[in-house]
This record gives structure tokens, C-alpha cells and sequence, in this order.
């Protein structure tokens, strides 16, 4: 006797059904590659953050126009990055090297800024005595606190009158030696005098001298201080 064979066959509408599941799977998937393909291009942003987040960590080292050479290309580098989520294909490319490039420029930037650019010290700067009342003739050190090396310091000097009943600061200069006896620049009121450094020193100690008339008595400030490198 002959086994009846089981009926197997599927319906049109069941393999319409079969095929409509295999789309919608199809379908999710893509969307979930489509989803981790777009937050695997999320790091060029966030990467871009990186030198910018240096840059503060280190106090925005350098004079105002050598933070504009790593804060340039560190803003282009955020720019080209969030293009990155916004294109498609070769610009999307095109956008990834330009963020990874001008991202890789700025930190080279920044680190050599931070190595050789200024370093403003004038709040390091200590006085041994008063400098009030001072006439020609008498001296005064100053000290000033060397952080990273440089290669010189250029330091400013504000001269007011000690007494209203007087015009003096036109005729003062100040002298700046160093504690070695270098230097030896005479500089007025608003003058910066300009102190070649060794590299090893972590302070260095200034002598100066006031060169006004005889009776005429002046106030001595530090206006700036300021390492720098050649």
C-alpha cells in the first residue's frame, strides 16, 4: 500500500507573506548598519574636540596671535567634522580628511606654542623693597619666576610722579642689569627692556638703577614681563 505524501505546497498568499518578512527583515537590518555606520562617524567630531580641549587644559598658551595659529585650524577641524554626519560618499571622504588633517595641524600647533611661544609672567614677578619715592641713584632688584625656558624676557617699566608738586617721569630712565651684570639697558617710562635668558635658569634677578634729576622723586611698576623665544 502506497503512503499518502504529505501536501507541502505553499499557497500564493503564503509566499507573498514569506517573501513581505524577508523584505522587513532586509529592511532592518539596513537600517541598523545604516544607524552604526553613522555613529562610527560620530568619533570625527568628538575628535575634534581634542586639541581644542588641550588648548584650555594648557591655558591658551602664546600672545593673541600665536593662539590664532592653533585655534584656526582647530575651528576648521570642528567644522570639517560635523560634516561628517551631514554627507555622503566621496564628500563624506573628502570631509574625514580634512577634519583628521586640520585636527593633526592644530596639535602641532598648539604643542609648539606651548614648547617656544610667549609666556606672560608679569604676575611672577616679586620686588624686594619698596619702589616708592625713589631718586636718581637709588636701586631696587626685582625678581622674575622662569616657568618653562626662553630664550630672553622682555619686561616693561611704568614711572609715575611721586609728588603732584613735580614733572620728573619725562626725565627718568630706569637702568636693568641683570644679577650677573648683564644687560645694562636704560629704558624710560613705557620702555621695554629686552634681557637675553640662559635656558637652564628657573628665576633670573634685575637690578635697576633710577637716572632722573637731582630733587625729582618717582614710583616704579612693572607694566609687563613677558618669555619669549627668538
Amino acid at each position: 500500500m502506497t503512503e499518502p505524501t504529505p501536501d507541502v505546497s505553499v499557497s500564493g498568499s503564503g509566499r507573498d507573506s514569506m517573501a513581505a518578512n524577508q523584505v522587513g527583515r532586509d529592511m532592518k537590518n539596513t537600517r541598523v548598519l545604516v544607524i552604526l555606520g553613522d555613529f562610527g562617524h560620530w568619533i570625527f567630531p568628538v575628535l575634534t574636540l581634542i586639541p581644542l580641549g588641550a588648548a584650555f587644559a594648557l591655558g591658551l598658551p602664546g600672545s593673541s596671535a600665536q593662539m590664532m595659529r592653533y585655534l584656526i585650524p582647530c575651528g576648521l577641524a570642528l567644522v570639517a567634522g560635523s560634516a561628517v554626519l551631514s554627507v555622503r560618499g566621496g564628500r563624506r571622504w573628502l570631509a574625514v580628511s580634512a577634519a583628521v588633517s586640520l585636527s593633526i595641524v592644530s596639535g602641532l600647533l598648539l604643542v609648539h606654542t606651548w614648547r617656544h611661544g610667549d609666556l606672560d609672567v608679569t604676575d611672577r614677578v616679586h620686588h624686594s623693597t619698596s619702589v616708592s619715592g625713589l631718586a636718581t641713584g637709588d636701586q631696587r632688584t626685582v625678581t622674575v619666576d622662569i616657568p618653562r625656558p626662553r630664550a630672553e624676557l622682555a619686561i616693561s617699566f611704568r614711572l609715575s610722579e611721586s609728588s603732584e608738586n613735580q614733572i620728573c617721569v619725562p626725565l627718568t630712565a630706569i637702568e636693568v642689569v641683570t644679577s650677573g651684570g648683564y644687560g645694562g639697558v636704560e629704558v624710560q617710562s613705557g620702555g621695554i627692556a629686552t634681557i637675553q635668558l640662559d635656558r637652564n635658569w628657573t628665576s633670573v634677578s634685575l637690578k635697576l638703577t633710577v637716572r632722573t634729576d637731582q630733587g625729582c622723586q618717582v614710583d616704579l611698576h612693572v607694566g609687563s614681563a613677558v618669555l619669549r623665544d627668538h
